[in-house]
């Protein structure tokens, strides 16, 4: 597991966890019916495609979500010719910023339920 690995280093098959910048969210639905969040996360290094399978959270149902700080557990992937991140977990944090000072405490996080776990 790589933890704050930038976007532009992300590599199929990596596992990582960090804090992104949720760019954008869609709660969306499945042809089968079930529910998932499509994303678009972003650091200083570049944007990823987020997917969260089985997902019918807090994130992307509201327009404050965007732009927010989010910590994510996941595994990078390959869709069509392009990266995304499939999370198997997802935290929203209370910033919007990404800068924190070596001497305070990680923002404080709110988790999200997800009923899916990736296999390793």
């Amino acid at each position: 597991m790589e933890y704050n690995k930038l976007i532009a280093e992300m590599h199929t098959g990596d596992d990582v966890e960090g804090f992104y910048v949720l760019k954008d969210a869609f709660l969306k639905t499945t042809a089968a019916g079930k529910p998932f969040l499509s994303g678009v996360l972003a650091d200083r290094s570049g944007v990823i495609d987020l997917k969260v399978w089985d997902y019918s959270g807090p994130i992307g149902a509201r327009p404050e979500d965007i732009g927010r700080v989010v910590k994510i557990r996941g595994q990078v992937s390959e869709f069509k010719g392009a990266p995304q991140l499939k999370a198997a977990s997802a935290w929203r944090t209370g910033t919007t910023s990404m800068t924190f000072p070596l001497s305070c405490q990680p923002p404080r996080l709110t988790r999200m339920r997800v009923s899916r776990r990736l296999s390793a």
